[in-house]
């Protein structure tokens, strides 16, 4: 096998744009020497002397490694992938995969809400980003409610309570996501209401959790 006259012809002119293997070859066939040789003669003018390859053994350790950092990328990029997919969708059940939804998990603060009132049990975590007015309330042994009842979450900045959305319990473990479009980057707290359903937009009922953030 030979090289071809458009790659011979850009030896007698540029021999340092030719690939390794391309200068490896050019070397050692005397034949491709010959036909270059006649290029030049047919030019009218003398080519660059040849620029000897580096050695095999000095290029051949350097694609393994090549490899490898190619290997890594993929495998961090399938780490970010799996954690994007794993952790909402089973850790955090019931949250939906989108970008904002993983922006929240990334930069929210957690705070766990305590209960304030003896005639409901039960743990809630929160996921507050107040930059963004989003909740990722987890809930699990929360007591259930009666018929046309309803758990609202509220907001607290600045003395006032700012409405965030409502969910039901039926006592075993859950997660809902919240939104609020007013901004709440001051809110210091979050509280939840037990009110009619479908909610108010002003809290009326009796307070059941309560946490700073």
């Amino acid at each position: 096998m030979h090289l071809p006259q458009d790659v011979l012809l850009l030896s007698v002119h540029h021999i340092d744009r030719l690939s390794y293997r391309q200068r490896r070859h050019l070397n050692r066939c005397t034949r491709c020497q010959e036909q270059r040789a006649a290029i030049e003669t047919w030019l009218g003018h003398g080519a660059p002397d040849l620029v000897p390859a580096p050695p095999w053994p000095r290029v051949a350790p350097q694609l393994p490694e090549r490899r490898r950092h190619k290997v890594s990328l993929w495998v961090g990029v399938a780490a970010l992938v799996t954690l994007a997919l794993v952790w909402p969708k089973f850790v955090w059940r019931g949250a939906p995969l989108t970008p904002t939804a993983v922006g929240t998990l990334l930069t929210a603060h957690s705070t766990t809400l305590r209960p304030t009132s003896a005639i409901v049990h039960g743990r809630i975590t929160v996921l507050a980003n107040r930059a963004t007015g989003w909740l990722l309330l987890q809930y699990r042994g929360v007591t259930p409610l009666r018929h046309g009842l309803v758990y609202e979450v509220w907001w607290i900045q600045g003395g006032q309570h700012i409405r965030a959305g409502v969910f039901r319990s039926s006592g075993t473990t859950a997660s809902v996501w919240l939104h609020t479009t007013t901004p709440v980057s001051e809110a210091t707290a979050v509280g939840i209401t037990i009110e009619p359903a479908p909610g108010v937009a002003h809290p009326t009922g009796l307070r059941t959790f309560f946490g700073s953030l």
